[in-house]
C-alpha cells in the first residue's frame, strides 16, 4: 500500500468531503493533522493566471463559437 492510499485509508468520510470541496476559491482544505497541505489552483483556459488580477502578463482572448 503507498503513502496515499494509507493517507486516504485514515481520512474520515468528513474529512475527504473536505478535500473535494475546497477552503476558498483557489484552495483546497488543508488537513495539517494528516499532513496535506492545501493546494492552489487555477484557472489555465488563458494561461495560469493565479491569484494575481492586476499587473499581470497580457494574455489573448479568443471567441470561441459553439454549435
Amino acid at each position: 500500500m503507498s503513502d496515499i492510499e494509507k493517507t486516504l485509508s485514515n481520512l474520515s468520510l468528513q474529512e475527504k468531503i473536505r478535500l473535494l470541496s475546497g477552503f476558498d476559491f483557489w484552495h483546497t482544505a488543508a488537513l495539517p493533522h494528516h499532513q496535506i497541505p492545501k493546494i492552489r489552483f487555477s484557472d489555465g483556459r488563458n494561461g495560469i493566471q493565479g491569484t494575481r488580477f492586476f499587473a499581470g502578463v497580457p494574455q489573448p482572448v479568443s471567441p470561441v463559437a459553439r454549435h
